[in-house]
């Protein structure tokens, strides 16, 4: 089995890699299963189980609600921004548009 972290071969006994530490384990778990149980996985890891499956793992509870908390902060931003810039624009076509009540159309 190659290491799928830092590609080096141990091994198919091995639990953790010599070279790196990558747990091998949930390597051959996902390998007999289909399924990562586990998902304390390293970034190589989960994109080579990914492409081997066409899934990602499923993160662990912690950075689930870490990425929740990130995708609501930064939507959060993105409508103030929006509305900002909105607002200003609103406001500089309202104050450039003058309209002369003497002009004829």
């Amino acid at each position: 089995m190659y290491c799928p972290n830092c590609g080096q071969a141990s091994p198919d006994d091995r639990r953790f890699c010599k070279f790196c530490g990558t747990n091998l384990g949930l390597v051959s778990e996902a390998l007999s299963r289909g399924r990562v149980s586990n998902t304390n996985l390293s970034d190589a890891t989960a994109q080579i189980i990914e492409q081997w499956f066409g899934e990602k793992p499923d993160p662990p509870p912690g950075k689930r609600q870490l990425n929740d908390i990130r995708s609501g902060v930064i939507t959060t931003f993105v409508g103030i921004g929006l509305s900002a810039f909105l607002y200003f624009l609103m406001e500089a076509v309202a104050s450039s548009s003058h309209i002369d009540p003497g002009a004829v159309p």
